[in-house]
């Protein structure tokens, strides 16, 4: 979940407020990575058929069928989409793959703006069934569930599981997981100081029962640190898992089986980032914001002022049933899938180092996008799954 891109904004419609994500992380040496400045791009509508036709190409690095995403700093704003789909985006180029309906793809850099009446010709065309096959295997460290030992559901290929957990059991696996960030004291409990976020995890948020991971976020007001380690106390507590120090890989099928928690404020995700503790690069498998239910954003950080993001905003009930969030990171694309369908990909900008797998659930500070009086004290993200496949 990591940082946050650019939004594609419906045309006429203004940058209102998102905020950083977690690529503004505090490092190992104490100090945050660089925040960065959004740049905030309005799009015409664009109608493009299947295999992923450009709809913006903006920066040395951009690619084709990427979404206006901001990179969120404490600064950027983005203002709710006009009711009743609540979409903060315009209409969606088409998609290969059976999923059908609106979203918004497009890169950016950091001192680049596309004018809103002007469409830019895709410079790239991502042939959506492309895969590489990866030079790099990671010997598997961990297994320990039941899921399938064949490859991903759908996909072809010759693979093998190198991790999976379905939690089984009543209490968290701590051979698979670690519950906070790598670059502070666990048992204390920590939080993305890079952004406004409310909450601080502590490992008591982090449940298992019932086949569930359950990251839990309560509106308990709990003792933390600030930046510079003086005493704070944050309105939320919630939860967090990480793979760091138990299983990193590079390349690999992420398959995530998970329900969203419902309700304004709430940011659950599911990510990756370097075992190195560097960013970028960070590869945002999938994340949401609470005030929009029902859109999904798929984003590749490559430098720390551009990145690929795709708001997908078609779907629905991701807070009422699981469903199934997955990328394929090979040597030279990243394709996310959305139960299975196809539904974003980047061949330039791809990572080629070892990775670590996250998921929390963070409660969003920023205007517009915090809790609310609608808001429920509790919520929980729930995961079924996760596993991941190599070659």
């Amino acid at each position: 979940m990591a940082v946050a891109g650019l939004v594609a904004l419906a045309p006429g419609t203004t940058p209102g407020s998102l905020q950083p994500r977690h690529h503004e992380l505090l490092g190992p040496t104490g100090k945050f990575w660089a925040l960065v400045q959004n740049v905030y791009t309005t799009l015409n509508q664009v109608d493009v058929a299947a295999n992923y036709a450009a709809v913006t190409t903006v920066g040395a690095s951009a690619t084709a069928n990427q979404p206006v995403r901001r990179l969120r700093s404490t600064t950027s704003t983005i203002s709710p989409a006009p009711a009743p789909t609540r979409v903060p985006a315009a209409s969606p180029p088409g998609r290969t793959g059976g999923v059908a309906g609106a979203g918004s793809a497009t890169s950016t850099a950091s001192t680049t703006t596309v004018p809103p009446t002007t469409t830019v010709p895709p410079t790239t065309t991502v042939p959506p069934t492309t895969t590489v096959p990866p030079t790099t295997t990671v010997p598997p460290t961990t297994t320990t569930s039941s899921a399938p030992t064949g490859g991903p559901p759908g996909i072809s290929g010759s693979w093998h599981l190198a991790f999976s957990d379905d939690f089984a059991g009543s209490s968290l696996n701590t051979s698979n997981w670690n519950t906070c960030y790598p670059w502070f004291n666990a048992p204390t409990g920590c939080s993305n100081l890079g952004n406004n976020e409310l909450e601080w995890y502590m490992p008591s948020q982090v449940q298992v029962s019932g086949g569930l991971l359950q990251l839990v976020a309560d509106e308990t007001p709990t003792p933390g640190t600030t930046t510079g380690g003086a005493a704070k106390v944050y309105p939320w507590t919630s939860g967090m898992v990480t793979t760091y120090g138990k299983f990193d890989f590079t390349y690999g099928y992420v398959q995530v089986v998970a329900k969203l928690p419902s309700g304004d404020g709430f940011w659950p995700a599911l990510w990756l980032l370097p075992q190195s503790e560097t960013w970028p690069p960070e590869i945002d498998i999938m994340e949401n914001w609470g005030t929009y239910p029902n859109s999904l954003w798929f984003t590749n950080h490559l430098t720390p002022s551009e990145y690929s993001t795709y708001n997908y905003a078609s779907g629905s009930g991701y807070s009422q049933t699981f469903h199934t969030y997955a990328v394929d990171w090979e040597p030279g694309s990243i394709t996310w899938y959305l139960d299975g369908q196809q539904v974003f990909q980047v061949t330039t900008g791809v990572p080629d180092q070892p990775m670590y797998f996250i998921a929390n659930l963070a409660v969003d500070g920023a205007s517009g996008l915090a809790p609310d009086g609608s808001t429920p004290p509790s919520a929980s993200f729930e995961i079924k799954s996760v596993s991941i496949w190599q070659h």
